[in-house]
């Protein structure tokens, strides 16, 4: 069967879809992150929890901490981009027909809806997102950050969370259907063998950003 792979203008060859954001929006999406799920979670687990488990920070208060805590913030790494993958394309192609790539079109602005945060710490930091364009990703998401982990870790931390067995797939469904969820938790979950803090907080405070698609090589 004949495959394809979209091009960008210099015929290069696209290895994804996604969307992504220029610098205003990521700035506003970090600072957004801050004042509605961080505060959240710092207020609620006070002892377990602190600025110093972040990779960003942008307010003042927030910095003095971080500064304080230079050898733990250096365990976090930023992504190359940070973006929502919608499509994995690969090196070898996609089979035709597919309707992301059908309806793809580098540019066109995307509406992405902030629902809730999952940060391990030292580990991963990662968006929960819902968006208005096709996604092959079950669990539309933007990584934040990583630590030890790399950035597609997220599909399954994402899936042990909120996939056919998971513990809060009920949270997740309802939050994405549109209906009212404000939770908080700190759990220990089991994640590629290990036993992790992962700190949970799922609300649609009513924040989106306006990013574009784009191919990504």
């Amino acid at each position: 069967m004949e495959k394809n792979i979209k091009k960008n203008k210099k015929n290069k060859k696209y290895i994804y879809l996604g969307v992504d954001f220029n610098k205003t929006a990521r700035n506003n999406l970090i600072q957004e992150i801050i004042k509605n799920y961080v505060y959240e979670l710092i207020k609620t687990y006070p002892e377990e929890f602190s600025f110093k488990h972040l990779p960003f920070y942008y307010e003042e208060d927030a910095e003095k901490e971080i500064n304080e805590n230079k050898k733990e913030n250096k365990l976090w790494k930023n992504p190359k981009s940070i973006h929502v993958t919608t499509l994995f394309i690969g090196k070898k192609g996609y089979i035709q027909n597919n309707k992301i790539l059908n309806n793809f079109k580098e540019g066109e602005e995307v509406k992405v809806n902030i629902l809730g945060l999952i940060i391990i710490p030292y580990k991963i930091a990662i968006c929960v997102i819902k968006i208005d364009i096709f996604c092959d990703n079950e669990f539309p998401h933007i990584t934040l950050s990583i630590g030890n982990y790399k950035p597609k870790d997220s599909n399954d931390v994402l899936e042990i969370l909120f996939g056919k067995n998971g513990k809060y797939k009920d949270l997740y469904a309802n939050i994405i259907n549109g209906n009212d969820v404000d939770f908080i938790n700190k759990d220990s979950v089991n994640i590629f063998g290990h036993d992790e803090n992962v700190f949970i907080k799922l609300k649609n405070y009513g924040f989106s950003l306006i990013g574009f698609q784009k191919g990504f090589y």
